[in-house]
């Protein structure tokens, strides 16, 4: 229904940029449809990342994939240093390189067991009659555990806020959905670094994720109503009554 041209499976050596762009459905899309079906209908990724996710990409590539950095030894506000950023979007400064890597030091331990990284699962969702196909893709996944590294500004005993702030909960239980449709899997735990030295580490696991559940399935109805009526409805036209003393 989601028109996806990968079938139902899962992927070990998927190239990144064909699981990106399938059009199965992503626990980041489940986000957007909670916003507003607006929202995920007219979305559209961004031509180029920012330095902050770049800093994340070369963070999980180091530790999940053994892949050094890709350092722009040029000064980003001059001609060779655009032309080679441009020519290496996911490049970052030799500072964020050695930011890269004392973080990396501080979090390789939780990823250097037997588990395996970033496999590709995409799987049919059937809680309605139409079937709706779904991806996703985990950081590491080893004895029924699926990890995911996070980097944080915050104190990493705040990662509270970094949950509510980027659905982190959507996140979890989508994924426990999609890997559990091929294997058992019973927890989903955030491996939180800091950027700041000394890169503190704590890991995190959602207690109670039915909420998140109820969510994505609310969110799965409406796509499947969007579809079929071909109307992507925005926020609510009610008008909304604000209590400033309580915001």
């Amino acid at each position: 229904m989601s028109g996806a041209t990968i079938k139902a499976g899962v992927y070990k050596n998927l190239d990144m940029e064909a699981y990106h762009s399938d059009p199965a459905l992503s626990r980041s899309d489940i986000v957007r449809m909670l916003r507003s079906m607006r929202h995920f209908k007219f979305y559209s990724k961004p031509e180029s990342s920012s330095p902050h996710f770049r800093v994340g990409t070369a963070l999980h590539r180091l530790v999940l994939e053994g892949v050094p950095p890709v350092v722009n030894k040029h000064d980003g506000r001059t001609k060779q240093g655009k032309e080679f950023q441009e020519s290496n979007p996911d490049a970052i400064s030799a500072k964020e390189a050695d930011l890269v890597c004392a973080m990396a030091e501080q979090v390789r331990p939780y990823f250097s067991g037997p588990g395996e990284a970033e496999v590709s699962y995409f799987w049919e969702d059937i809680t309605e009659p139409d079937p709706v196909m779904c991806k996703c893709r985990p950081d590491w996944v080893e004895d029924g555990v699926i990890y995911d590294l996070k980097t944080t500004r915050r104190d990493a005993r705040l990662f509270y806020y970094d949950v509510k702030d980027y659905s982190l909960d959507i996140q979890a239980a989508w994924y426990l959905r999609g890997v559990g449709c091929f294997e058992p899997v019973y927890a989903f735990r955030f491996v939180v670094v800091e950027k700041d030295p000394p890169h503190g580490v704590m890991v995190y696991e959602i207690g109670d994720l039915s909420y998140a559940g109820e969510r994505i399935n609310e969110a799965l109805a409406k796509y499947r109503k969007c579809v079929k009526t071909g109307e992507w409805p925005g926020y609510s036209s009610e008008i909304t009554i604000l209590d400033i003393q309580h915001i």
